[in-house]
């Protein structure tokens, strides 16, 4: 994981040409992958080193494929404004959980992706944007860079290891 300077990344002004989306998960398969994220050491040890990367933990985080909500709970600070971006009902609902057991937080829950987003977002700017375990960096990378760069001041991706669970 790096971060560029602005300077090193291209403008964004223009529009982005739209994406074609890639099919959901079924809420069996995010159950099951959230279930075995739940179980490992993944949100521990990626949020710790995010923490370090970010140099503390952002007031602000728009999270796209926010899933569960496991990994945005790690890195977001007290008091945050978080926007979790999910478009799989199941996971929406577990956030919706972490929402109910985490007054400190202002989460707002959004049944969208992140070709829905832009510059103009209500969320925009962000401390920082994430985007962990979605399909996007596997052959749609430019359009997502092109898409999530201008929403925040800093930039993370979380590449997945798989297309699905």
């Amino acid at each position: 994981m790096s971060t560029l300077s602005e300077a090193a990344v291209p403008s964004a002004a223009a529009s982005p040409p739209p994406v074609p989306l890639p099919a959901l998960w079924a809420d069996a398969d995010a159950a099951f992958f959230a279930d075995q994220l739940a179980r490992s050491d993944y949100a521990r040890n990626l949020g710790d080193t995010l923490r370090a990367l970010y140099g503390g933990r952002p007031r602000s985080l728009i999270d796209i494929g926010a899933g569960s909500g496991l990994l945005g709970q790690t890195v977001i600070a007290r008091g945050g404004r978080w926007c979790a971006i999910e478009p799989n009902a199941h996971m929406r609902g577990r956030l919706a959980g972490v929402a109910a057991a985490r007054p400190d937080l202002s989460i707002e829950i959004r049944d969208a992706v992140w070709q829905d987003l832009t510059p103009s977002d209500p969320a925009v700017p962000a401390d920082l944007v994430l985007c962990a375990n979605i399909p996007g960096p596997i052959g749609q990378a430019r359009a997502l860079h092109a898409r999530t760069r201008p929403l925040g001041r800093l930039l993370a991706w979380i590449v997945p290891a798989q297309a699905g669970p």
